[in-house]
């Protein structure tokens, strides 16, 4: 059984936690098992979908340079937003 202890002693990177900030309203974050996830909401008045659509695209732009990609469910009325790491591959010129 995984010791309650490492759950909550885990720190997320404050890389990832700011650009979700500046992008959605988020609701919770948490961990689930090893992936910083975070309930969100969208900003600003329209189509949630658009909204979302536009956000994610922000976002997903902002943590590529970092190794961080997202990854956007909808589970039960909330949309649940993963960050996963990345490998950076480096391009020849």
């Amino acid at each position: 059984m995984a010791d309650p202890e490492s759950q909550t002693s885990r720190v997320m990177d404050p890389v990832y936690v700011e650009a979700v900030e500046k992008h959605f309203n988020v609701v919770k974050a948490y961990w689930e098992r090893t992936t910083p996830t975070f309930i969100v909401k969208t900003r600003g008045e329209g189509f949630r979908q658009t909204l979302m659509k536009h956000a994610f695209k922000a976002l997903a732009d902002e943590l590529r340079p970092s190794g961080y990609l997202p990854r956007i469910r909808w589970i039960v009325d909330n949309y649940h937003l993963s960050i996963l790491q990345r490998d950076i591959i480096e391009k020849e010129s």
